[in-house]
């Protein structure tokens, strides 16, 4: 990949994560798609709480417990905050996927980012990608958050777990999901760096590629 198309690549998808940040916040604020939005409040103020006790408890010098950061207490308090804040999950969810699948397709593979960057994505034989492959290749594509990269599969699978897990074995199979999709994605990043063939691990597993924009019929 020339630094060219790095860079073009990147700001793209900048722009990209700017707008979905926007219409995911704008949305979770109607109370209909975000119904537990107040639950929601209070279990965040329940977290927060709970992380000054603990912060408070080292800065008097107590000896280091690891009891007081994960127990059943912390791990519902977690449960609690993830299980209000699905509406939110749900909807950053659909917006991801209608993004980066639907405007594609009906857009000569190019997302508002691409677009504004004059970059599209295409099959490795520059063939026009169908929707299916679009829809898996969102499914894996790296989401930055923080200093955390995972992937809208990472979201779907977390959102089931929420449904159908209890407290506990959700806030360990949550970690090990976390962990997965963490080195997944930083792989992809890298991969995307040295590639030699201007490919990020996405687009080498589902055999497509970014290039400059050329419309396509």
């Amino acid at each position: 990949m020339t630094n060219s198309l790095k860079f073009k690549r990147f700001i793209a998808y900048f722009i990209d994560l700017l707008i979905i940040s926007f219409l995911v916040t704008l949305l979770a604020k109607v109370n209909f798609i975000n119904p537990m939005h107040a639950k929601y409040q209070k279990a965040v103020k329940d977290y927060l709480a709970y992380n000054e006790k603990v912060q408070k408890e080292y800065m008097q010098g107590s000896d280091f417990d690891a009891n007081l950061i994960v127990n059943d207490e912390y791990i519902d308090i977690v449960y609690h905050m993830d299980y209000y804040g699905i509406s939110y999950l749900l909807t950053e969810i659909v917006v991801f996927l209608c993004y980066f699948t639907i405007l594609p397709f009906y857009n000569h593979g190019q997302t508002f980012g691409k677009e504004f960057m004059k970059i599209m994505v295409v099959n490795q034989d520059d063939s026009r990608v169908g929707l299916g492959k679009y829809l898996l290749r969102v499914l894996l594509l790296p989401i930055y958050a923080n200093v955390f990269l995972y992937t809208s599969l990472r979201s779907i699978i977390q959102a089931i777990l929420l449904l159908f897990l209890k407290p506990m074995p959700y806030f360990y199979a949550n970690i090990g999901l976390v962990f997965i999709f963490f080195i997944f994605g930083y792989a992809d990043v890298l991969f995307s760096i040295f590639n030699k063939r201007d490919l990020s691990l996405h687009d080498k597993l589902l055999k497509t590629k970014v290039v400059n924009y050329v419309r396509t019929k």
